[in-house]
């Protein structure tokens, strides 16, 4: 058995290694416990929207009953189909970076400039949209604040959505189930 002075009487340098080895081991956890939990949220997906849980507001046009996400690194392309005041069925693709930069679409008598952000705990998806449309020598403007989120482990996708334009305010919560 070893007494007191033995343990004491072992060289400096061991004892300065061997913190210098915790102390790095410790330097390499910091990030891993840092970024833990922080993985963002994967939309992709076919969804359906549930008209039941969905809340529509005011207005003529609902959130889009079929809904399709591709969602790959730091690009997200959503695919939202509806039918039109014909009864033909219309798609609208829009393509954004998950980083915060604004992407610009330009199409027949339209502009929209958008922009996606992740809340701070990577679960929610803002996305916030400005449109310009021509009809009839006139331009008109619509402002669109979405948040995205998912429930049920995967299975359930809510969009908060908000539009101010030049006839009011309206807010939908679309509730889509996943196909």
């Amino acid at each position: 058995m070893k007494t007191m002075n033995e343990h004491q009487s072992r060289p400096a340098g061991n004892r300065v290694n061997g913190l210098l080895a915790a102390l790095l081991c410790g330097l390499l956890l910091v990030p891993a416990f840092a970024f833990a939990g922080k993985a963002k949220t994967d939309f992709s997906g076919a969804w359906k929207l549930n008209e039941d849980k969905t809340e529509m507001g005011e207005g003529r046009f609902g959130p889009a009953p079929k809904v399709v996400v591709k969602q790959e690194g730091n690009n997200l392309e959503v695919t939202r189909t509806r039918m039109g005041r014909d009864g033909q069925e219309m798609t609208n693709t829009a393509k954004l970076t998950l980083d915060g930069k604004e992407v610009t679409e330009e199409g027949e008598n339209r502009s929209s400039k958008s922009t996606a952000k992740w809340s701070d705990d990577g679960k929610k998806l803002m996305i916030h949209t400005t449109s310009s449309f021509t009809r009839d020598d006139q331009t008109f403007e619509r402002k669109t604040e979405e948040v995205w989120e998912m429930s049920d482990g995967g299975k359930t996708l809510t969009i908060q959505s908000t539009t101010s334009s030049s006839r009011g305010e309206r807010k939908t919560v679309a509730v889509y189930d996943k196909q």
